[in-house]
């Protein structure tokens, strides 16, 4: 379930590799808590969550949530290899778009 998951926000941009880390990017902190417990159910830890990001709607700034993984075992290389045919270079929330 928790490869499923990972697989599933890799796919819409949600989930990016960014070196040797798992970056999660979302609106919501429960979306963060359920990538901590997909990532620690499969070996891993939540490193950090940053709010720095913001983006710009009409007049209001909205708080992008980023939580950063390590997942450094056998899963990583099949994440990678998801993520090499699926995922993108940067997020859905990136400016670059």
């Amino acid at each position: 379930m928790a490869k499923q998951r990972l697989r599933s926000w890799i796919r819409s941009r949600h989930l990016v590799l960014k070196g040797n880390f798992l970056v999660m990017e979302s609106l919501e902190q429960n979306a963060i808590d359920r990538f901590a417990e997909a990532v620690e159910s499969l070996g891993g830890r939540l490193l950090s969550v940053n709010t720095d990001k913001s983006l710009y709607s009409g007049n209001r700034i909205i708080r992008v949530l980023q939580g950063k993984a390590s997942l450094m075992n056998q899963h990583w290389v099949e994440l990678l290899h998801y993520w090499a045919e699926k995922g993108g270079s940067h997020s859905r929330f990136d400016e670059r778009g």
